[in-house]
């Protein structure tokens, strides 16, 4: 089996309702076509750039797990099909990372911050 990171959208008022809830839509659907998750946790509550199904806010999950190389493709049909995840990337981390050394780097930037860095970048051009 081969070791995935994805990250699962999820509208705050949902996820705040019930993070348990969450969580185990995110299992069900991968151990559903035969994986396991490693670790799961918030990531991040962020407000989106645009509207995804009427949503503003979200809960951004970060999901790292097992799975069959052929089993991804169902695994993000499942999302697909899910009315609760927004959106879903799906990676393959590079080789020899442990989920469990991650640190928090995703801490939301303050609106400065965010401006600054924007700045930076388009000087940088």
């Amino acid at each position: 089996m081969t070791l995935y990171e994805g990250i699962f959208i999820f509208s705050q008022p949902f996820y705040r309702e019930n993070p348990d809830r969450a969580f185990g839509e995110i299992r069900g659907i991968v151990e559903k076509f035969g994986g396991k998750v490693v670790a799961i946790r918030l990531w991040s509550e962020r407000s989106l750039a645009y509207e995804i199904k009427k949503v503003r806010e979200a809960s951004f999950v970060i999901c790292h797990f097992e799975a069959p190389a052929d089993s991804l493709g169902k695994i993000e049909r499942g999302v697909l099909i899910s009315d609760n995840i927004l959106r879903c990337l799906i990676v393959k981390p590079e080789k020899g990372f442990d989920p469990f050394a991650v640190e928090d780097e995703a801490a939301p930037l303050k609106k400065d911050e965010r401006r600054e860095e924007g700045v930076a970048e388009m000087r940088s051009r």
